[in-house]
């Protein structure tokens, strides 16, 4: 982790850990300093997902989490795990930049796993991520 300069910090959820520190790069070509977290989650021996990050690189500062779809299970709680932590903890700005926001179609029939289709809606979720920033 660089020393910290200025007031960014760049947030990977997994599996964006390579696109964060390329963005780092980019940055600093001009001449912009950015503090980068990855690789924040790990299951406790109990398997309970757990969740950890320096509160110095989020308080009082500008934070980009980086996430994307498909909204699986992990992503959705890696997304909120993350959302929730780095909200906690006071940053001056937030924003998440996601390629596709998942859980957003709540709008149409979906034909679920049993084949049916007969008048089952989604409810879209995005709101609940959205709520978080």
């Amino acid at each position: 982790m660089n020393e910290t300069t200025n007031n960014l910090t760049i947030i990977a959820t997994p599996n964006f850990d390579e696109m964060a520190l390329s963005l780092q790069e980019m940055l600093a070509t001009y001449d912009i300093h950015a503090d980068v977290i990855t690789n924040h989650f790990w299951n406790r021996n109990n398997r309970e997902a757990a969740i950890a990050m320096y509160a110095d690189l989020i308080r009082g500062r500008t934070c980009i989490v980086l996430s994307s779809g498909p909204g699986s299970a992990e992503m959705e709680q890696a997304l909120h795990y993350t959302l929730g932590v780095v909200s906690g903890f006071g940053p001056d700005h937030l924003y998440l930049i996601m390629g596709y926001l998942n859980q957003s179609r709540g709008d149409k029939d979906e034909l679920h796993e049993d084949g049916s289709q007969a008048g089952k809606q989604e409810l879209g979720l995005s709101s609940f991520a959205i709520h978080m920033i």
